[in-house]
């Protein structure tokens, strides 16, 4: 008897473990519907395209690849032009269409106006101005500029290069500007050399004059004392050869100008 309950109790645990395991395959069968329900559903709704959009991209192509430009169609062919870009054809501009400060001024007008406009400089001997065959020479002492062996411009310098920038812009000329020393050496914290003190104050009335005049053709230089105006054997040479000096000269016909350049318009 203990035989048979042992076996009946036997076959009675086995038959219930494997209906268990029949039905484990319903989960998995479950995951996968869902999982592909979701990718149907992105599927879906990537598929939509924005109606408006699109019919916006579309009339905006239209209007730009059509002859006639107003969207209702072209013939297919493009207008014909001179050959050139719009913004590099010499009749797309003239004198005529430009404001008087953007008018080419000669090197004799801009000598003048720099003349009139520093005249209480070069009387005070703060500036010197030459004009020959070459271009113009102007000289701005370093008491006007600059605190002794320093080259932060000083507040009273600001209103003299604002000067020479308001006879400047709109000027396509060639601009150099270089800074000069003594002959004095100089061996400080922040300025090693006459080289290094030449080259700051430079560049920081050029920089000045960029943030109001273009600088396409703005250069600098530092001289150190090698290019002396007077002898360096008293003071009073000395401080003539303590400048920043601005060299104004017309363009070589060889350099490219930007005076007609116009980016190309943005679609």
């Amino acid at each position: 008897m203990h035989n048979g309950r042992y076996r009946r109790r036997k076959k009675s645990n086995g038959g219930g473990g494997h209906s268990e395991s029949a039905d484990r395959y319903l989960i998995t069968y479950a995951d996968l519907i869902t999982l592909l329900l979701g990718l149907f559903v992105i599927l879906y709704a990537t598929s939509q395209v924005d109606a408006a959009k699109f019919k916006d991209f579309s009339q905006a192509f239209n209007r730009y690849f059509t002859a006639s430009g107003d969207g209702a169609g072209g013939d297919g062919i493009l207008p014909a032009g001179s050959g050139l870009l719009p913004a590099l054809n010499p009749q797309v501009r003239n004198d005529g269409d430009q404001s008087p400060e953007e008018r080419e001024k000669s090197l004799d007008q801009i000598a003048a106006e720099l003349r009139d406009s520093l005249a209480d400089q070069i009387q005070a001997s703060f500036a010197v101005l030459e004009h020959n065959k070459d271009g113009i020479v102007l000289r701005l002492n370093e008491k006007l500029l600059f605190e002794s062996g320093k080259a932060e411009l000083k507040t009273k310098a600001l209103q003299s290069l604002e000067a020479v920038a308001g006879v400047l812009r709109g000027v396509g000329k060639q601009v150099e500007i270089s800074g000069h020393t003594d002959s004095d050496s100089i061996r400080t914290f922040q300025y090693e050399s006459n080289w290094q003190l030449s080259i700051a104050r430079a560049t920081n009335v050029a920089y000045y004059l960029s943030q109001r005049i273009p600088d396409d053709h703005l250069t600098i230089l530092g001289c150190a004392d090698k290019d002396p105006v007077a002898s360096n054997l008293d003071e009073f040479g000395k401080a003539q050869n303590r400048r920043v000096e601005f060299k104004i000269r017309d363009l070589p016909p060889n350099v490219p100008s930007t005076e007609l350049y116009d980016p190309p318009p943005a679609f």
